[in-house]
């Protein structure tokens, strides 16, 4: 059974903090801390949420009886793909390190390093009997992880669906309009408004508006106009799938074809 002394020394260890960090982000001396630690005193109760807040965790998970190894950080949404990139290269980094101990400070500078560093980059594959089972890449703009054997790997150069998507994307008359409609509040358009804003002839737009929404990413609607025929409006829907599968995709064809051989660490 944990007393409340063990189990704030055990979260405060798991958020590699130590003594004197969590007890400045408290508002006590590190003194104070260690006598919790140590169980010689107990920390007050209305030093309670604020002590439950630095360590990230409730009251109630404080005076929880057994250990939380799966307890998650609370994260808020506008900074959990910042957090998830910190965290995907301190895996690179302590991956890199042969598991030893890896200070925050040097965490800290090789991150920065990293991001201010616009062809820095670092990754790791891991291999087993002699296969790659899996691969990890950072550079500044982009954080990804693969985790496919090297047969599965190579076997998506044969998936005809991936082909048709980058045959779509790679119109240059997709791109201009995808950049116009995104850069418009995700503007709604007629075929023949977008062939005048992009400068795009009629037939081409038509076709590249229907490429987008085959891929999910435009809807059309049939508007009833009083002619012989509706006419067709078209919209992007599902901006998520652009932020979390386009732009990426663009950021790795932009690496690859910009590619430089600067590591700041990489291991096989």
């Amino acid at each position: 059974m944990y007393t409340i002394g063990e189990k704030i020394a055990e979260l405060r260890k798991n958020r590699k903090m130590t003594q004197e960090e969590l007890a400045n982000t408290v508002g006590v001396s590190a003194q104070s801390v260690s006598k919790w630690e140590n169980s010689q005193t107990m920390p007050d109760i209305m030093l309670l949420p604020s002590l439950a807040s630095a360590l990230d965790v409730t009251v109630n998970d404080l005076f929880s009886i057994t250990s939380s190894p799966d307890h998650y950080e609370s994260v808020h949404p506008d900074k959990t793909p910042e957090y998830a990139y910190k965290e995907l290269y301190r895996a690179i980094q302590q991956g890199l390190c042969d598991g030893e101990s890896v200070s925050k400070d040097f965490l800290s500078k090789s991150i920065e390093s990293l991001r201010g560093d616009d062809k820095g980059q670092s990754g790791l594959i891991s291999f087993d009997k002699g296969e790659m089972n899996g691969a990890v890449y950072v550079n500044r703009n982009i954080a990804l992880s693969l985790v496919k054997s090297k047969t599965d790997a190579v076997s998506l150069f044969e998936n005809e669906k991936i082909a048709e998507v980058l045959s779509v994307l790679s119109d240059s008359g997709v791109r201009r309009l995808l950049k116009y409609m995104l850069t418009n509040g995700n503007a709604t358009v007629t075929a023949a408004t977008a062939s005048g804003k992009c400068e795009i002839d009629l037939v081409e737009t038509e076709i590249a508006l229907n490429k987008l929404a085959s891929l999910g990413l435009v809807s059309i609607q049939q508007v009833d106009t009083g002619e012989d025929k509706p006419l067709a409006v078209y919209h992007i829907i599902r901006e998520h799938k652009i932020d979390m599968a386009v732009y990426p995709l663009f950021e790795i064809a932009r690496i690859l074809a910009e590619w430089h051989e600067n590591w700041y660490g990489f291991r096989c």
